[in-house]
């Protein structure tokens, strides 16, 4: 992948990250925009956040796609969440047409929090002395602010689902909706490459809502290959989009942990809900709707219809040892 800098590759990603095509939509000569950002706008709750934000804000010349530059190895996709319906994209006319309400925010919302708990500490940088609001953050210190990195995309759904392969993702071919595309994986690409150059490492969140009160973790395996037993199927977990995860992990049933056990991402993101007595069932996770143990193999039974294998962009973006992907 490209080594560009964020700020270059923003204004004019020929050249960029991902092995298709390079992206036309930014004609400008200069290497920033000034951009009005949905989701700056969105930071008002947060102002010691504002400058930074601001000065790593990146989009596209038509402003379809929104990048915003964090520092840590987390990456927050957001594939549904716009709301732009501009005429020189034609609408899409099957698939999944629904965006996902709230979206933007539930990202904007991630990134303050995870700003917010990194700026507990004290910072030998600046010298500041730590702060539980987060409200004596240094924008200008590189240390004090610690955030991940956010990809939106404005669009509608009804215009272009980014969640898609580019032949599936449009209703047909048009130079605005394909330079969207394209940019959409450039901006994660390069997300994702200044992450790797950082921490060697890194993680995808690909951020969804649905009307089933439950949080669906989709990691790229199918609900047949649960079912069929995990430990048959090791080898197709190993395809999964945790592979990164799966691979430090000595035994079959330790990788299996991994994804459904006491220790996988589910469990302890349902231990975490109910520590703050929030009642919300994760999937997959060692708690039900499983009818059996975890290692014979699963029976979703009723439940089978909540779980989500995971999409296009945690398969194209995960599924490799440095980078772990999951749909959210």
């Amino acid at each position: 992948s490209s080594s560009s800098s964020a700020s270059t590759a923003a204004t004019c990603c020929s050249g960029a990250c991902v092995p298709v095509a390079p992206c036309t939509a930014c004609t400008s000569s200069s290497t920033s925009h000034e951009v009005v950002s949905v989701a700056q706008e969105r930071f008002h709750t947060a102002s010691h956040l504002l400058e930074y934000v601001s000065r790593n804000t990146h989009t596209d010349s038509r402003q379809y796609i929104e990048y915003i530059k964090g520092n840590l190895p987390i990456v927050l996709l957001v594939p549904h969440g716009g709301h732009l319906r501009p005429d020189e994209i034609p609408d899409r006319t099957s698939g999944v047409l629904e965006g996902d309400d709230l979206t933007i925010e539930l990202a904007v919302a991630s990134f303050v929090a995870i700003a917010e708990r990194q700026s507990k500490a004290a910072c030998s940088n600046c010298g500041r002395s730590g702060s539980q609001s987060g409200s004596s953050f240094s924008s200008n210190c590189t240390v004090c602010v610690k955030v991940p990195h956010i990809v939106i995309c404005h669009l509608d759904r009804i215009k272009l689902d980014m969640n898609r392969a580019l032949d599936d993702a449009r209703n047909e071919s048009s130079r605005a909706a394909d330079d969207a595309w394209l940019q959409f994986q450039n901006f994660t690409e390069i997300a994702k490459s200044e992450c790797l150059s950082q921490f060697s490492h890194g993680l995808l969140l690909d951020i969804h809502g649905s009307g089933v009160r439950k949080i669906q973790l989709g990691y790229g395996v199918a609900v047949s290959q649960i079912e069929q037993g995990l430990i048959d199927s090791v080898k197709n977990l190993m395809l999964c989009s945790i592979n990164g995860a799966l691979c430090v992990q000595k035994s079959d049933q330790d990788k299996c942990a991994v994804f459904c056990g006491p220790r996988s991402f589910g469990s302890i993101f349902t231990s975490e809900l109910e520590s703050t007595q929030v009642s919300c069932q994760v999937v997959p996770s060692s708690y039900p709707p499983y009818e059996e143990g975890y290692w014979g193999g699963f029976s979703f039974g009723k439940h089978k219809d909540v779980y989500l294998g995971g999409g296009f962009n945690v398969r194209y973006h995960g599924c490799f040892h440095e980078f772990d992907s999951i749909q959210l």
